[in-house]
């Protein structure tokens, strides 16, 4: 009992000084997610039809990004990586990632069942190796539930 009231005083300490830093200092978040992902298990055989919208509805983890964060450099640059000239399986999208851009439209990555990812906006693909849809697939199931805020270096970057 003793040591829960010496606590108390640490928590609110600790609470009061996340809502003034997050109220009042530069640290405020901005109020649209800067970047989101929707993504199904790439290992999930697929049984009917999932498509760009449909992803946004049945995904199995579904993960917001508020703010500058390491990971959507590294995600960003891993979508463009590898250019190539396969179509896009529209029926069999495993990840969708809308990245804030600076007009009116997100820019929209897709990838399917089987690693070809395509820019929404320009129709152009590239492709993922077997090793990088499964450390992609390690690092989103990883990332989801957690509250990381601003880390500025990407502690496990994908190769």
């Amino acid at each position: 009992m003793n040591n829960r009231i010496r606590s108390i005083p640490v928590l609110v300490i600790l609470v009061v000084h996340l809502l003034v830093n997050n109220t009042f200092g530069e640290n405020t978040m901005p109020s649209e997610p800067t970047m989101r992902i929707y993504y199904i298990d790439f290992d999930v055989v697929p049984y009917g039809p999932d498509t760009s919208e449909s992803i946004e509805k049945w995904q199995d983890y579904s993960i917001w990004f508020y703010g500058q964060h390491a990971f959507i450099g590294t995600l960003r640059g891993l979508m463009e990586k590898q250019p190539a000239k396969k179509p896009l399986a529209q029926d069999r999208i495993r990840l969708k990632v809308k990245l804030k851009g600076n007009v009116e439209k997100d820019l929209i990555y897709l990838v399917d069942y089987y690693g070809v990812v395509m820019r929404e906006d320009t129709k152009q693909t590239f492709v993922l190796t077997k090793k990088q849809l499964k450390e992609l697939g390690e690092r989103i199931t990883y990332l989801h539930g957690v509250v990381d805020q601003r880390p500025m270096v990407d502690p496990w970057p994908i190769k």
